[in-house]
């Protein structure tokens, strides 16, 4: 089945609701994804065209691939420089 989200409001509206909408679509594998992804994004140089292929393989497509990669991003880059 195939559903369109049309996200609309302030952007960081937009991505709450996109990441909200991620942490439900996978329940209680989120956490377990996400690590397993910036994992993968540090120690192998996962680049974001394997990130949307994986994460369409997962179900998620379009714009809350996009909000969660560069949620992964950020979250990296604070994990290695937390005084930031």
């Amino acid at each position: 089945m195939h559903t369109n989200i049309e996200y609309t409001g302030t952007e960081a509206e937009k991505q709450a609701r996109a990441m909200k909408d991620i942490q439900e679509w996978f329940g209680s594998r989120y956490a377990e994804i996400t690590r397993d992804f910036k994992g993968a994004i540090i120690h192998e140089n996962m680049t974001e065209e394997h990130f949307r292929t994986l994460c369409a393989f997962g179900g998620i497509q379009g714009y809350p691939i996009t909000v969660w990669w560069q949620k992964l991003q950020d979250e990296i880059a604070n994990d290695q420089n937390p005084e930031q």
